[in-house]
């Protein structure tokens, strides 16, 4: 079984509210909350980690969004949030492709 995490923030400016993915040092410092997740290849959460001050509808957006950044899940919504823009194939993708030609390297003399 593999995992992957993704470290999420959300901040406030005015009336906007904003999830960062990947947040850094000083947008982390600055952000209303910090959330870290984790999930197995199958999609079940393992690691929930939250600081700060955030609602549950809060939370459930951001568990939403890692979930999908994650694991891969297909939004239907064509209205992506700006987190997932950057998506570029998800980490799962990533990961099978790296476990994918490490077994191939390994393997090679099998051919």
């Amino acid at each position: 079984m593999t995992l992957s995490s993704v470290l999420l923030a959300i901040s406030s400016q005015g009336t906007t509210r904003n999830i960062i993915r990947n947040p850094s040092l000083q947008e982390s410092q600055s952000a209303d909350s910090v959330h870290v997740l984790a999930f197995t290849s199958q999609g079940e959460l393992i690691v929930a980690e939250s600081e700060g001050s955030f609602t549950m509808e809060d939370w459930d957006e951001v568990h939403d969004i890692g979930k999908r950044l994650c694991c891969d899940e297909v939004d239907d919504n064509p209205m992506q949030d700006e987190a997932l823009e950057e998506k570029n194939g998800g980490m799962m993708g990533f990961v099978k492709s790296v476990l994918k030609e490490k077994v191939g390297d390994d393997l090679y003399w099998k051919d």
